[in-house]
This record gives C-alpha cells, sequence and structure tokens, in this order.
C-alpha cells in the first residue's frame, strides 16, 4: 500500500492549483477496458509522448488486450494485493 500512497502523492502535486479538485480529477479520468471487462482509471503523469495509468487490477485480470480510451496500452506493473495495475500508454 505504501507504493499506491507514493503514487497518489506524486499525482496529487502535479495538479494546477488554480482548479477545484473535481475539475483536475475530471481531466485526468479514462476508461480502461479489455474486450470483455471495463472500468476507469486515472492518468498519474504524461510527459508529452507517454504516460501512466492507474487502474484497478481486478477489472483487467485477463489475457485479453487491455486499451485506454480505445487506445491499445502495455501493462508496466502488476499488484495484485493491492488490486492496482499501471499501464503505459500514449498521449
Amino acid at each position: 500500500m505504501r507504493g499506491f500512497c507514493a503514487v497518489m502523492v506524486a499525482f496529487l502535486a502535479t495538479l494546477p492549483a488554480d482548479k477545484s479538485v473535481v475539475e483536475r480529477a475530471k481531466e485526468r479520468n479514462v476508461f480502461v477496458h479489455a474486450k470483455t471487462q471495463q472500468g476507469s482509471g486515472v492518468i498519474v503523469d504524461c510527459n508529452g509522448k507517454t504516460g501512466r495509468v492507474l487502474s484497478n487490477f481486478h477489472l483487467l485480470k485477463t489475457d485479453e488486450p487491455v486499451g485506454v480510451n480505445g487506445n491499445e496500452v502495455s501493462i508496466l506493473k502488476v499488484s495484485p494485493k493491492d488490486d492496482l495495475i499501471l499501464l503505459r500508454v500514449e498521449c
């Protein structure tokens, strides 16, 4: 769980201060999907070319290709015990 907390602290530090928390969160929310499963995720960073999306592992526990907002992604890290998955996306 410490790793998750560190990711969330880093994510919150990247949010611009001139918007409400809800507005900032909406900008980073994405649709995460496989062929037979779907859910949501949050963009934790984006450097202009690639980024990382954090989602729940149980949503994507499958051998099917995983996508974010219709685009195929790669899996960077999985933590089944924390129910988290970190995905690499094109920005």
